[in-house]
């Protein structure tokens, strides 16, 4: 004889087993999404930084300096005059972006700096030098981030002209 109420249910091992296996699969399916993802992101910031590179040596080579720009209202004819595409005009971006000119050195050099906007890598960055030497904070950078190039949000370090 049954001494169980008849309205006590539960879930038998094999449902359980196969709720598991499907959320496992699905986890399968999504976590290499978000990688693939995450990674054009960054190629988003590389790409902006390499014709941000590319319009500073033109303008350098005009006017012996190189120019300061940041994302915002305040500056939106520096993009122009280096002629690089304002990053503020694309509302889809996941980076903001600024070049800092270093001032004090035997040659003039600059920092480019990538910094992500929103997610998981929020504040990580990635920083392109006048040499092309990148370095960052952001783990899918173009170089591997080792203990020695940590950048603080904000901030450059590591490599050529952004050493602080």
């Amino acid at each position: 004889m049954n001494n169980q109420p008849m309205n006590q249910r539960g879930f038998t091992l094999t449902e359980l087993l196969i709720t598991v296996a499907i959320v496992g699969i699905m986890a399968a399916i999504a976590l290499p999404q978000y990688i693939q993802t995450e990674a054009a992101k960054v190629s988003e910031a590389t790409s902006q930084l390499n014709a941000i590179r590319l319009g500073e040596e033109q303008y350098k080579q005009d006017l012996a300096v190189y120019l300061e720009c940041k994302d915002g209202a305040s500056q939106p004819a520096c993009w122009g005059t280096m002629n690089v595409d304002d990053p503020e005009q694309n509302t889809q971006r996941s980076f903001d972006y600024e070049v800092t000119p270093v001032v004090g050195g035997a040659t003039p050099t600059f920092c480019a700096i990538a910094t992500r906007r929103t997610g998981a890598q929020a504040n990580k960055t990635v920083c392109l030098d006048n040499a092309g030497q990148y370095s960052g904070t952001h783990p899918n950078g173009p170089n591997p981030i080792t203990a020695t190039n940590l950048i603080p949000a904000g901030g450059c370090t590591g490599v050529g002209a952004c050493k602080p």
